[in-house]
């Protein structure tokens, strides 16, 4: 109240009382807007406070520092994680470059001279730069510098401001793994997100000739080093590695330098950040040659045995088969001589001489036929799928198998199906199988005195979904002490057998996708029972 009279009672008599008010209503107003800047300014410097202190949490928890160097004054000015990565304090050390400069590892010393003189004489050339750190312990840092000058109108350089990154356990980690990767026996790499090959173990050379640098210079060696005709499944595996997440497998073969093929069990995996966008793909080239040939030579192997196992069939049947083939023969060659002496006669009996030629041609092709079925389960080759009526193949082996039937005076009756779907199976396989089972019903049946000697050979379908065919016999059954082992290899009941058809029959069948299992009948004998997956297509 002091300073608001003695202000109205101040000046001379020419200022009125109204303008007094308004002058202290005035600094009033600008005490008020002076208390709310200073209030503003200071949390302004509460907030630079706080981001300068924030700052330097973070660049504490990545090990990553900034420094700024005046080059008119040699002035450095260090972050606080700096000093930490440097192990010093800032009473320790000199702010210069010359003070740095003795931190640096005498080795490493004259690179970043180097470095610094580049980017100083060139705006285009950035610092950048990996070097060791000794500290005041002995102990030593691995750092990553970057930094960028700053020139003046005059092109001369007034400032270089940059980060220092401590990356001593990130490059350990990478030697690690790399000190793992180079050692495995098999062929590791990682692709960038761009498709460039930034890493390959040594074993690349072991296994393809050629030498990790050689991949890194020619980035399309590695496709190029692909067979043609396995490298449109190559691409697709690289597109869908790239696109979806989880580990994916692809096999190829390469050409090494030396021209060997060798085949590649290739896996990979995407590597990719949280959020989401892809890092790499890190991958693996594995050498699984040995066992492809392997594979192969064991698949050759089954089908000589396959093979083996229909020559000895055809051998049990060779006597019957001789007969077979002796009845049409003969009667060719009593037709042949009947249509001589017609045709000798005079005058010429020429409808008797064209009958004769008539049983001729049938008789032929009754030969021929028993011929082609015999070839064709002598015949050799890989398996040859497709849609087969089980139908057609009973009845193929039934005739095969029709006089040494009668020879061991055993009656083969077929109750087929009307209709069936076709399977999907080699016809020559499965004809193997079938016959081997009546065969075995044969020599079963031969060993029994007395009582019904009879195969029956039934089909049907189930459900639309399977085919199956029975082979019942009229014998002794199968003894339950055999049954386990009847299955095996080289288990027979036979005195002169190998005891490899049954064993050979599950191999076909079950590779066909299907089951082969018998049971004892409920009065005699016993039933061997082949189920297969219909194919539903047209039959061969």
């Amino acid at each position: 109240m002091s300073l608001f009279f003695n202000l109205m009672n101040a000046g001379d008599g020419n200022r009125s009382r109204d303008e007094l008010v308004a002058e202290l209503e005035a600094l009033r107003r600008r005490l008020a807007e002076a208390e709310k800047a200073a209030a503003r300014l200071e949390q302004a410097e509460e907030a630079s406070r706080w981001k300068e202190g924030a700052h330097q949490e973070v660049q504490r928890l990545v090990h990553l520092g900034s420094w700024d160097w005046n080059t008119v004054t040699n002035e450095l000015a260090w972050s606080d994680e700096v000093y930490r990565i440097f192990g010093l304090t800032p009473q320790q050390f000199g702010a210069t470059f010359d003070a740095f400069l003795e931190s640096v590892h005498p080795d490493d010393r004259q690179a970043v001279i180097d470095a610094v003189n580049a980017s100083l004489a060139d705006p285009e050339v950035p610092y950048n730069i990996e070097h060791r750190v000794v500290r005041p312990d002995g102990s030593e840092r691995l750092v990553h510098e970057r930094g960028q000058v700053t020139f003046d109108d005059d092109g001369n350089p007034v400032r270089m401001i940059g980060t220092v990154h401590d990356v001593t356990e990130l490059r350990e980690a990478e030697f690690r793994y790399r000190t793992v990767a180079d050692f495995t026996y098999d062929w590791e790499y990682w692709r960038s997100a761009d498709g460039r090959l930034l890493y390959l173990s040594p074993s690349c050379k072991r296994i393809s000739g050629y030498a990790p640098e050689e991949f890194i210079a020619d980035q399309d060696l590695m496709r190029e080093l692909i067979l043609p005709e396995d490298r449109e499944a190559w691409d697709d595996h690289r597109l869908e590695a790239e696109r979806t997440p989880g580990i994916h497998e692809v096999r190829f073969r390469i050409r090494t330098r030396d021209g060997e093929v060798r085949w590649l069990e290739h896996l990979c995996q995407p590597v990719t950040a949280r959020g989401g966008k892809l890092l790499g793909i890190r991958a693996t080239n594995r050498d699984v040659t040995v066992r492809e040939r392997t594979a192969a030579e064991a698949a050759q192997l089954r089908q000589q045995l396959l093979h083996s196992g229909r020559v000895a069939a055809m051998g049990e049947l060779a006597a019957s088969l001789a007969h077979e083939l002796t009845q049409p023969l003969a009667a060719i060659l009593s037709n042949a001589q009947a249509a001589l002496r017609l045709l000798a006669a005079e005058p010429p009996d020429v409808e008797e001489v064209r009958a004769s030629l008539a049983d001729i041609v049938d008789d032929d092709k009754r030969a021929a036929d028993v011929i082609k079925g015999v070839r064709a389960l002598l015949k050799r080759g890989e398996a040859d799928y497709a849609a087969v009526d089980a139908n057609d193949v009973v009845r193929q082996v039934a005739a095969l198998a029709r006089n040494e039937a009668l020879a061991r005076r055993v009656d083969i009756n077929l109750e087929l199906a009307d209709r069936l779907t076709p399977v999907l199976g080699d016809r020559v396989q499965l004809q193997q199988v079938i016959l081997n089972l009546l065969l075995n019903a044969l020599e079963i049946m031969a060993e029994e005195e007395g009582g019904p000697r009879e195969i029956v050979v039934r089909t049907a379908e189930r459900a639309g979904k399977n085919v199956l065919v029975a082979v019942q016999d009229s014998g002794p059954g199968i003894d339950a002490a055999r049954a386990e082992s009847l299955f095996d290899p080289f288990f027979t009941t036979k005195g002169e057998g190998l005891g490899m058809g049954l064993a050979i029959g599950r191999t076909i069948v079950e590779r066909h996708g299907g089951r082969i299992w018998f049971e004892n009948n409920a009065d005699r004998g016993a039933t061997f029972f082949v189920s297969l997956p219909v194919s539903g297509g047209k039959t061969a």
